[in-house]
Order: structure tokens, then sequence, then C-alpha cells
């Protein structure tokens, strides 16, 4: 029924908009649709055409993680025909790559009385929402609309945590232990003698250090910190949600895809 990735719509996809965590967004939202009739992918086009969205369509069978990455959907649109052939099994596969790719993106799944079983399989796989058929066109841009603007927040988060992250394996060994300690609030003084080098020596490392990170204040290292920490998997503080399931994302993809 489609190719691949719909070929127009793909043709907009530059590598500049690609989104990987450190690379700049899209300016658009965009809308993978999987599964889709004809009907419903006209529809979704419809609804969304005057969202500042893509829509891009492609095939259940042949979208694959790295396809979802090149597409960076913030929103996959899955349509669980119950037709009998398995693809609704198979849209249940994207349901599975898409908590693999890295970033943030959400999924709606399309249903109705005959998918019961499949809606139920695919909330379990992580379905952020669902929507019934015959599909209200108001209700789809609501929905979407709505995902794609936590995901762009999400994102900017998750941008946030990976710049953080890179900064900090910028530091020297000792810069690093001193920016742990100041940053759990050490003092200059209880550095030294913690770590048995000179107040001197802890100034100096400690000036380097903020040169090199572009901060110019404790509360800037300190959110630096948890944005770096964040990033790495490890229990942060007060951090706001945004960033803390931002990182979760990065984290739990990361872990899926050692497992596999």
């Amino acid at each position: 029924m489609h190719d691949h990735v719909n070929a127009q719509s793909a043709s907009r996809i530059n590598d500049e908009e690609r989104i990987e965590p450190g690379v700049e967004m899209q300016q658009k939202g965009r809308v993978f649709v999987v599964g889709a009739s004809a009907a419903l992918l006209s529809q979704v086009k419809e609804s969304l055409c005057c969202g500042d969205v893509d829509v891009v369509d492609g095939s259940p069978d042949t979208v694959t993680a790295e396809s979802l990455r090149e597409v960076a959907p913030d929103v996959v649109l899955v349509d669980l025909c119950d037709s009998g052939d398995g693809l609704g099994c198979s849209c249940l596969r994207i349901l599975k790559l898409i908590r693999n790719i890295g970033f943030p993106t959400f999924s709606l799944v399309v249903t109705d009385q005959s998918t019961l079983r499949l809606t139920v399989e695919a909330m379990r796989l992580g379905a952020t929402d669902c929507i019934d058929r015959p599909v209200e066109s108001k209700e789809l841009k609501t929905k979407v609309l709505d995902l794609i603007e936590i995901s762009r927040h999400l994102r900017l988060a998750q941008r946030e945590c990976v710049k953080a992250s890179e900064q900090v394996s910028c530091l020297s060994g000792r810069e690093r232990e001193i920016f742990e300690l100041v940053t759990e609030g050490w003092t200059s003084k209880e550095v030294a003698r913690a770590l048995d080098i000179s107040f001197r020596t802890v100034q100096v490392h400690r000036a380097n250090m903020m040169r090199k990170l572009g901060r110019s204040s404790l509360a800037e290292l300190v959110m630096l910190r948890r944005h770096s920490d964040a990033w790495a998997g490890l229990p942060v503080l007060n951090m706001p949600s945004a960033f803390g399931n931002a990182a979760s994302w990065g984290n739990t993809a990361r872990m899926n895809a050692a497992s596999v």
C-alpha cells in the first residue's frame, strides 16, 4: 500500500533536520503514519495541514529503528488494522522500536472494537494514547498537536542534558573531582583537605574548570551537574520533570539497545 517512506514527504527531510542528541531540531513538528489506509492518511494530512506539521507515511513491514531515526517523528500514528494478514502485529513491532531510537517520540494508536486485543498489547508496549475509529478530525488534531508540543519540550531538555554531559567530559581528572565536590556544597578549603592539596591549587583548578565549562557561578555549576548526572542515569535531586523524563528516555533507549 505504501512505499517505505512516502517519496514526496521524505524529500522534505534534510540531514540538518534529523534529530539526534546535540543536533538542531527541525522547525516543524513531524508525524509518521504507519499502516493507515489511504482514506485515513488523507484525513490526517487534511487535519494537520494548518498545524505546521509534516506528515510522512510508511509500511509497518519495512520500518526499522534506523528509518525512525531518519524521519525523527514527534508522533508515530499507528493504525491497528485487524485485517487478518498480520498487519496489526507488524504495527505492534513499531511500538517496540520506538523505545530504542534514543529521543522522545510519542505513539498514538487508532483502534476499534475488532482490535481490542491489539490495543491492550499496544498500551502494554508503551503506546501514549489511542483514538477510536471512525476518527474525528478535531480530536485527532488536538491529540497530535498536544503530543508534538510535549515532544518539543522533552527534546530541548534532552539536548541540554547531552550538552552538559559533553562539557563535563572535557574536564581533567582532578577538575572533575573538584567539580563534583564543589557542586555538593564543599568549600575550597574543605576540598583542599579532602584531596590533600593546597588551597591555592584548588583555586587554580576551580578557575580552569569554570573557564572550560563557560560558567561563572556556583548555581550554574550545580545546574550543569544536574543535567550531566541525569544523562548519565544517576539519581538527581530536584531535577525538573522535563529534564528527568528526557534523560530517562535516552537511558532507556541505550539499555534496550544493549540488551538486543
